[in-house]
């Protein structure tokens, strides 16, 4: 039985990366560095063969993964349901900012993921962005499965 090889990429470095913070549904762009980055990954995956490329819309997920589509002749597929989760009112700050702001909403909650803010999109978003995961296994192109392995 032949062998699907799958790859999980993520972006390359955001200003809010690197400054650790929530960016979760904005689209930030790269750096300089993540571009470099992007380009480096490509190379690196240059051996593989690589049947599709699959990205969230965001350009920070697209600008990284269009240098590997690219090095494999391939056009990246965008899905909206690979989109990163919202973090609410977290987006753009850091943990000591959302501490400072509001200790309690840092707090975990047995009832949510602790790394989402109220008002986010905690599970739903999760579960869509798990659903996609296996829409995109599912459908693999079946070239993939004779050039894998």
């Amino acid at each position: 039985m032949p062998t699907t090889r799958l790859v999980l990429v993520r972006h390359g470095e955001t200003i809010a990366n690197r400054e650790y913070r929530y960016i979760g549904a904005r689209d930030d762009p790269l750096t300089e560095h993540g571009q470099v980055q992007a380009l480096q990954l490509a190379e690196a995956l240059a051996v593989l063969p690589v049947a599709a490329v699959y990205s969230s819309p965001l350009q920070r997920a697209y600008n990284t993964a269009l240098p590997i589509a690219a090095r494999h002749g391939l056009e990246v597929q965008t899905l909206d349901d690979l989109r990163e989760s919202n973090f609410g009112t977290w987006e753009g700050l850091s943990h000591a900012e959302v501490v400072a702001r509001s200790p309690e909403d840092a707090q975990p909650r047995p009832d949510d993921c602790a790394c989402f803010s109220r008002g986010a999109d905690q599970g739903a978003a999760l579960c869509r962005t798990g659903s996609a995961f296996f829409f995109c296994l599912a459908y693999l192109p079946r070239s993939c499965h004779n050039q894998c392995g």
